[in-house]
Parts: C-alpha cells; structure tokens; sequence
C-alpha cells in the first residue's frame, strides 16, 4: 500500500485517536530501548512506514528504522541528528520528541506492532472498496472492478503477522509460561476458568478439550449425525460461556433454530412447522436467552473458505467468537483455476484451520465421507472425500456412524459409534434419541430422556 492513499482513508475517529497513540508509544518505546544493539532489533515486528497513520510518528520510525540499519543505537541524540540530516526535523518538532522521553517498556512493543498493523489492514480495506467503486462509476466493467480491489486486498494479505505472534525465543519461554501459568491461577480462583469441550464425558476422555488454534475435523455419511454432534457442542459450550459462530451451508436458519427446539422441548420438528407447541418453543429460547455464551448463525451457502475465514476473524473482533463451527466442508465454494479437486480442498481446509490457529480458537469442521465407502462396516481416513489433504491439515479427525438395520439403508441404528482416527484412540458409544434430536452418552447425568 502507498502513503498517499493510506492517506486517504480514514477508520472511525475514536479508533484513529487510539491508532495514533498507539504509534506514539510504539516508537518512544524503541527508543526508551536504546540499549538494544541494532542487531538485537527484531525486525521492528514486520511495522513498515506506511502502516503510521501520523506523519510526525512515520519520520521518527523512518529515522529509527535507519539507525538500526546502520548499526546505531536509537537515542534522542541520534535520532535528532538523523531527523535534521532529511530535513525533518521541523516536522516533528522539540515537543514531539520530547514526549517520547517516557514511554512503555520493551515487552508492550509487540502488541502495539500489532495494534499498527492491524489498523493499516483496515485502512486497506477502505482503500479496497474505494478503489472498485471509483472504477465502477468510470465505467468500468464489474470485473474490473473486484479486480483493482483483490489486487489490494492482496497486498494486505501478504503482511506476516508481528512476530510476537510467532516467535518465542528461549530466553522467553520462562516468562511465557509464568504469565501462562498465573493467568490460570487468576481464572480458577475467579471461577471462570473454563475448558471447551463435548457435552459427553466419554468423548472428552478421548480428546481433551477442544484446543485453541486445533481443527478438529467431524467426518460422517448423510444422516449419521455430524450437524447434530456440532449443534450439540455449541450448545452446551454457550451455556457455558463461549461465543460461538456457527457457519452451516445447507439448513437454513430457520430449520436450524427449529432443530434447537426440538432439542430443548422434545417436539417434532414436523410438529413445530405447523404452528404446534409454540408456547414450550419460545420458553425453550428464554432459556437461550439465560446462557452467558451465545450461538452467532452463519448462513453461508456459496461461500468460499476465505470468505468464511474472513467472517470468522470480524466476529472474533467484535467479541462473538470464541469458537468456530465450520458444517460442511464440501459445500464450500472451492476457489482456484487450474487446481484439482483434491488440491482446492486441501486449500480450503488449511485456510479455515489458519484462521482458527491466528484467531487462536477451535475450529470444528465438518466433512462428508465417499459414497464408495458405504459398504464399509465402520469409515476410516480413506474415505474422506475428495483429498487425503483433509486429514493432513486436521489436528484431529473423527468420525461418527451408525450401523444400518433392516434393508433400507437410510434406516440406522439408534447406537452411534464416535471414535477418533488421528491421532487413533479407542471410539464410544452414543445413543441418538430422535424425538429430541440428540445423542447421549451413557452417564446417567447424560441420559437425560
């Protein structure tokens, strides 16, 4: 991105109040760090000049950046000299340097890089949309358009993350862990320690918890069960606090919220389309209402893995994301020319599990199996379809299945197998029940008919 069209965007005043004090404290907090020799400097955590939104704090980074460069320490002394010799110094001025005389110290420098970046990000997306209308009132043509704005969406996307997002070094790995550790403390002693998981014991035997920036991939046949496994865990992860997005590509948000009720009632949801049990329906989403999480639906049909990535990063931001649900893969639109199936999927996966390792939250995906794998007694890694790439990218891969009985093959058993092939570990039992559309373990506390 440019100067002069970073220059011409603006985000809400507030956040361009808070992005200007934020670059103020990030460079008075190199300099505060002076005794750094310059190749000690991490790369400045990937800030670049054009990511500064005010020219004063853009020339005294760019005249920070140069002392490092050439093996000098950035002090006032140096940095006033540095400033004269390109003729800025008038531009920033005796007050502007002087504040910069008490600043934060060396270990907020990362998250203020951060906060830089992300705030140029932004204004790349301002610039993105302003560009693609410009060219659509020229005349030009709607391709055209969505072109100028892709070539700089991206620019943006090629900004590495700061590195205090991807580099621990060893001398650090003690602090980390301290400030891990005493975080944990302070959440158990609040009370709001809290570990995603599965509403079935049995299941979280098997796999922990449901780890932050972990995918854990949900494969089945049409009608074993995956939607409503995935339903299931959000739920019982909002009543327990989490903020989860649910992006579902086939129901619609109707049948997903009367697949909820039925849950919560035990009324058909046959019975709810026709105006039956109302009443217990909307008693059933004042409970809803009570959980301190909440589930945020995501009707995505059509929608790409990027664009889902995308959605999922905004919600994080505004505080409604602290898990991702992903139902299902192969309904994803796959994007790209000249790849096949297997490749565009691998693609498509590692995009949603990035997101969720840069977001650092779960991610539950689900995956539909091979039709050619259904005289199988019982799934495994083989029949994913469209791409081993699937199982390559998952942290985790589990299936859920069902044993047919009579003939018909839509016919199934109300015992589901749900085991887990990568890592392996030994499956167990659910019991689906399908008036109230669940599955149960076989606690007693689970049982819940």
């Amino acid at each position: 991105m440019s100067m002069d069209i970073n220059n011409k965007q603006r985000l809400p005043d507030l956040i361009e109040q808070h992005a200007g004090e934020s670059e103020r404290s990030f460079v008075g907090g190199l300099v505060v760090a002076a005794e750094w020799a310059s190749e000690e400097c991490p790369s400045l955590w990937g800030v670049e000049p054009d990511d500064f939104r005010d020219d004063r704090w853009r020339a005294v980074f760019e005249g920070i950046q140069y002392l490092f460069k050439h093996g000098k320490r950035p002090t006032l002394l140096n940095l006033t000299h540095q400033l004269e010799a390109v003729g800025k110094l008038s531009l920033v001025g005796g007050e502007c340097l002087s504040a910069l005389r008490e600043m934060p110290s060396f270990v907020q420098l990362p998250d203020l890089a951060e906060t830089i970046v992300a705030n140029s990000t932004r204004r790349s997306v301002l610039v993105a949309a302003g560009k693609a209308a410009e060219v659509a009132l020229n005349g030009g043509s709607a391709d055209d358009a969505v072109q100028e704005a892709t070539r700089i969406l991206a620019e943006a996307r090629r900004r590495q993350p700061p590195a205090n997002a991807a580099i621990l070094a060893p001398g650090d790995s003690q602090e980390f862990i301290y400030r891990v550790v005493d975080d944990l403390r302070q959440q158990a002693e609040a009370g709001t320690l809290i570990a995603w998981d599965t509403p079935w014991a049995d299941v979280n035997k098997m796999i922990g918890s449901l780890r932050a920036g972990h995918m854990f991939t949900l494969a089945g046949y049409p009608g074993h069960g995956k939607t409503t496994c995935f339903a299931q865990i959000a739920e019982h992860n909002a009543a327990k606090g989490a903020r989860v997005a649910f992006f579902h590509a086939e129901h619609q948000h109707s049948w997903m919220l009367f697949r909820r009720a039925m849950r919560l009632t035990g009324a058909h949801v046959h019975e709810l389309e026709r105006g039956q049990h109302l009443a217990e329906a909307l008693e059933a989403e004042e409970i809803v209402n009570t959980w301190p999480g909440g589930i945020t639906y995501i009707h995505c049909p059509g929608w790409g893995a990027e664009q889902v990535a995308q959605t999922m990063a905004d919600l994080h931001d505004a505080g409604q994301c602290d898990l991702a649900v992903v139902d299902y893969l192969q309904k994803l639109r796959l994007e790209g020319n000249g790849w096949n199936k297997a490749d565009l999927l691998g693609n498509a996966a590692e995009a949603i599990k990035t997101a969720g390792e840069r977001l650092r939250i779960p991610v539950l995906l689900g995956s539909q199996l091979s039709r050619a794998g259904h005289n199988a007694p019982r799934p495994g890694l083989e029949h994913l379809r469209g791409s081993g790439e699937i199982e390559e990218k998952s942290n985790y891969v589990l299936f859920v299945y069902r044993d047919k009985v009579g003939e018909h093959e839509r016919e199934l058993s109300t015992t589901a197998e749900l085991y887990q092939e990568k890592p392996y570990a030994p499956g167990t039992e659910l019991f689906f029940n399908s008036t109230r559309l669940s599955f149960y373990g076989t606690t007693k506390q689970e049982l819940n008919l």
